[in-house]
């Protein structure tokens, strides 16, 4: 908890504010139930005008002497005069409390709405941080679930912790004190029920607290399905698993429904408990304040604002009851976000990092094993060395490990055994900034933002100017269809590029790799997915390109392999063979099986 409120800190000084705004409300709280007794005392009789003149100007008096005696003196000339003035009174502190409450109210939720803003910036500025391990281990639902569900439940959390926890205490203490003040006995007795009503509070914050952690849990889990569902609609309805895929939604969601069903449960028997124990605490308290009005120890007006007042006394209670629900919840999202914080970056510069030149003599592989955590065998003492300047096709079946060889260059992550070294530095020696400032990678998936393609080129370097990013775009051979578009360059792709065909992602994709001047260039099955045209103009692009800059390439089209200046064959994570085209056919079966059926692009 105290790590969670520590987002409140930035705005203390509006939590001061609330905090005030509640003393204010329960002040004037105060002052209602009081005006409540000479108010009732002119009606009935039960004690003179003079009386009540009497208790109003020394009220009055703590404020100023001249005040007291000129306002009983105005609107206290007659019984009539008297209980209107007192009405009006009343009315008017209602009016000012109902204004402060508003105020303290939004206040209070603007507070939390900023302070869970703060927590998902610094969230989602860690998060990026991660390897990329790390987000397909977890999955992009479950991810986006801390800044939905668990972010929601936080907001809910602050505004009842900065809010009720806050305000109804102090509105409980006011209401205690005019309470006493009429009759310390007839309050003590209201109170014998209080243990009972502790105990509830607490019993309802331990199981509040157990199910509101599974209901974001399950949260999660339908996120995860939904995002899983969507993404790959056409796989859904290519196989005909519609229904299927519906069942698997309908069983997460029944079991979220479960959960959030005794929450409910909670939640509504917390209320009515409490009002029956408040009742039998302010039962007691009105019999005994009945015989001291029998026994003429109490007068009426007094009895009626002590009734009404215990009756107000328990409200705050009952408020703060229903509210622990949500304050559990908010600290069990707040836990599942921290969770998250927690998590060192796997990936990260070491003490005393050093910047890495320019690549200009080798990459070397020394001993490398990738295991992915330990789950799975991706790469295993892999030794091979990559002269500067080369461009080299990586082949082998999938999962033979060639995405994770071309992941460790920019250190998307890091081996768990062996050295990668440019120029013969470790690259865990060197910042990561410098390491990536000279590679880029264009994915086989590719992804763009929902902007325009000037902004989707310039992702890489916000910086660049107009003629860089033409001229990467001429480079990517992107001119040849972004010309034809109705705003040119300015043309919104649309989200995930849905605006452009699978050639034109992949080309502005390749525009903005080059737009960096890359030292290392990656292309993961870079035209796997495109049409022959396509393909051709982006292996133009590429080969004008090459000058100077090391290469990596991961394809089955036969004419980009053999074009190579070095083939890497690898095999189940190891290494097969190293060599040309030709040498290859001559010694490798492993690379002769693989390109064996010629051109299987």
């Amino acid at each position: 908890m105290p790590r969670l409120l520590s987002y409140l800190r930035p705005y203390r000084l509006r939590v001061a504010i609330a905090i005030a705004l509640s003393f204010g409300v329960g002040a004037l709280t105060f002052l209602s139930f009081g005006a409540l007794i000479p108010t009732l005392n002119t009606l009935f009789g039960t004690s003179g005008l003079e009386g009540v003149r009497e208790d109003t100007a020394r009220a009055l008096g703590y404020v100023s002497p001249d005040l007291g005696t000129w306002f009983t003196d105005t609107f206290f000339t007659s019984k009539p005069a008297t209980f209107f003035t007192l009405v009006v009174a009343v009315i008017l502190m209602t009016f000012v409390r109902g204004t402060l409450r508003y105020l303290n109210v939004t206040l209070v939720g603007t507070v939390a709405i900023a302070a869970a803003r703060d927590l998902t910036n610094e969230l989602f500025a860690h998060l990026v941080r991660q390897p990329v391990l790390f987000v397909e281990r977890e999955g992009v639902g479950t991810v986006a679930s801390r800044f939905t569900a668990d972010a929601d439940e936080v907001v809910r959390g602050l505004k009842t912790f900065t809010g009720t926890v806050f305000r109804e205490p102090i509105q409980f203490a006011f209401l205690l004190v005019f309470a006493l003040s009429i009759s310390p006995l007839l309050t003590a007795v209201s109170f014998v029920i209080f243990p009972l009503i502790a105990l509830l509070i607490r019993q309802v914050g331990r199981v509040a607290k157990r199910n509101a952690k599974r209901v974001l849990a399950h949260r999660s889990t339908l996120l995860s399905i939904l995002q899983e569902s969507f993404f790959g609609i056409r796989v859904v309805q290519t196989f005909s698993a519609e229904d299927r895929t519906a069942d698997r939604f309908r069983g997460e969601n029944a079991r979220l429904f479960d959960r959030n069903r005794r929450l409910v449960r909670v939640e509504a028997a917390t209320s009515p408990a409490m009002e029956i124990l408040a009742t039998l605490g302010i039962s007691g308290a009105v019999l005994a304040g009945g015989m001291m009005v029998f026994d003429a120890k109490l007068d009426a007006g007094q009895f009626l604002a002590f009734y009404l007042a215990v009756g107000a006394l328990y409200e705050p209670i009952r408020k703060v009851g229903s509210a622990v629900p949500r304050l559990q919840g908010g600290f069990a999202g707040a836990a599942r976000i921290f969770a998250y914080l927690d998590r060192a970056a796997e990936v990260r510069d070491a003490p005393g990092a050093t910047g890495l030149a320019p690549l200009s003599e080798e990459i070397r592989f020394e001993g490398v094993s990738v295991t992915y955590g330990g789950r799975a065998d991706a790469l295993t003492d892999l030794d091979v060395t990559i002269p500067a300047g080369e461009q080299v096709a990586l082949v082998g079946t999938s999962g033979a490990g060639k995405s994770t060889f071309v992941g460790l260059l920019p250190r998307l992550f890091d081996p768990e055994e062996g050295v990668v070294s440019f120029d013969g530095t470790d690259l865990r020696e060197a910042t990561l900034a410098s390491i990536r400032r000279q590679t880029a990678i264009v994915p086989q998936e590719t992804v763009l933002m929902n902007d325009t393609v000037r902004a989707n080129i310039a992702f890489a370097r916000p910086d660049a100017t107009a003629d860089e990013i033409h001229e990467a775009a001429r480079a990517a051979r992107v001119t040849e269809f972004v010309d034809r578009l109705e705003h040119g360059l300015d043309t919104v792709v649309g989200e995930r590029g849905a605006a452009l065909s699978g050639g034109q992602r992949q080309r502005v994709a390749i525009a903005r790799a080059l737009l960096t001047n890359p030292s290392i260039l990656i292309l993961d099955e870079a035209v796997s997915n495109v049409d022959e045209e396509s393909a051709n103009l982006i292996r133009e692009a590429l080969e004008e390109t090459r000058d100077g800059r090391t290469t990596f390439v991961i394809t089955h089209r036969l004419e980009t392999i053999s074009r190579s200046d070095r083939i890497v064959v690898l095999d189940r994570g190891r290494l097969a063979a190293v060599g040309t085209h030709g040498d290859l056919m001559e010694s490798s079966a492993a690379y002769r099986r693989l390109v064996g059926g010629g051109d299987r692009g």
